[in-house]
């Protein structure tokens, strides 16, 4: 008797559980009318799950890019940059016939003003031109090839700006699709109402499945089980470095002549956001010298999905 297995979703991270979940919903959508009349308004429930989560992820994608346009950007307007300097320089050049080509460029690429101040949109719109103009068929080309005969470095950061450009192009776009406002939810509440419908809709394909009522169930547990034992074999036994935690602040304590414990808030920073650490089931906690006025420390253990340690001080001081 076929059953969909178990998937440990804790051990996912928020890509991988996205990812997974994309599955689930594609699945869903191609399944028999029998499935998906069994599933009836699960399949609500899971698609407005699911489109939260995806703002999310197109969140966490705007986010990432942000750094990657920038650094896309500062490496554009420097290559930009030394082609200016280099076609300026030429144009006082002893030649009788390259100072007016250098000139000609000149005029040309001062047209399109100081564009590494403009907002990304019209860089973007500024260096397509200009490429289009000094490029291979190009009105300007001929008079690029000229130029680089007494400064061959010309044709080499006509090459860097393209491949600039192309990559700074491709992350706007990239950046086009993101989402511009960042969702209402956390991964955390996301992943536990996406969960939770999941464990009913799981249970309602098994139940399909043993009494096999039409074949739509088995086709739907055969198309998830090998992603969900991909999923559980590549994530099960990874752990993260608890050492890499950011606890809280911990304020200086007040003296009472007994043990001093409490539990310290320990936040996760990873690429898809920060998630508060929960004690017992991420982390365990002891102290030492936290009787005595002076230093004391709390020491935190990673568990489950968190493996080393990372000790922190604190103050135990009189009223």
């Amino acid at each position: 008797m076929v059953q969909l297995k178990t998937i440990l979703f804790s051990y996912l991270p928020n890509e991988a559980h996205y990812n997974y979940d994309s599955k689930v919903k594609k699945e869903i959508g191609s399944s028999s009318q029998v499935v998906r009349d069994a599933l009836g308004e699960l399949v609500t429930d899971y698609n407005t799950w699911y489109a939260q989560e995806e703002a999310l992820m197109l969140w966490v994608k705007k986010s990432v890019l942000t750094e990657k346009i920038a650094e896309a950007n500062r490496k554009m307007d420097r290559v930009l940059t030394a082609i200016r300097t280099q076609v300026r320089s030429l144009e006082y050049s002893s030649s009788i016939n390259i100072a007016p080509i250098a000139t000609r460029v000149y005029v040309m690429l001062n047209g399109y003003g100081n564009v590494n101040r403009k907002p990304y949109e019209d860089q973007q719109g500024d260096v397509r031109a200009i490429l289009l103009q000094i490029s291979s068929g190009g009105p300007y080309y001929n008079d690029i090839v000229s130029l680089s005969q007494p400064a061959p470095v010309i044709l080499t950061l006509l090459t860097e700006l393209n491949s600039a450009f192309n990559d700074f192009d491709s992350l706007l776009a990239q950046r086009g699709e993101a989402s511009n406002r960042k969702p209402d939810k956390t991964f955390k509440q996301v992943r536990k109402g996406i969960e939770a419908v999941y464990r009913n809709i799981a249970r309602i394909i098994n139940a399909g499945a043993v009494m096999n009522t039409a074949p739509g169930f088995e086709t739907f547990i055969n198309h998830l089980n090998p992603e969900i034992e991909l999923l559980n074999r590549e994530h099960h036994h990874v752990r993260h470095d608890i050492s890499l935690a950011e606890p809280e602040q911990i304020q200086p304590q007040t003296y009472t002549g007994r043990p001093i414990t409490f539990v310290p808030k320990v936040l996760y920073v990873t690429i898809q956001g920060t998630i508060q650490l929960e004690l017992g089931k991420d982390f365990d906690v002891t102290f030492d010298n936290n009787v005595e006025v002076g230093n004391a420390t709390c020491t935190i253990h990673g568990k489950g999905s968190y493996k080393g340690k990372k000790t922190v001080t604190f103050i135990i001081k009189r009223v």
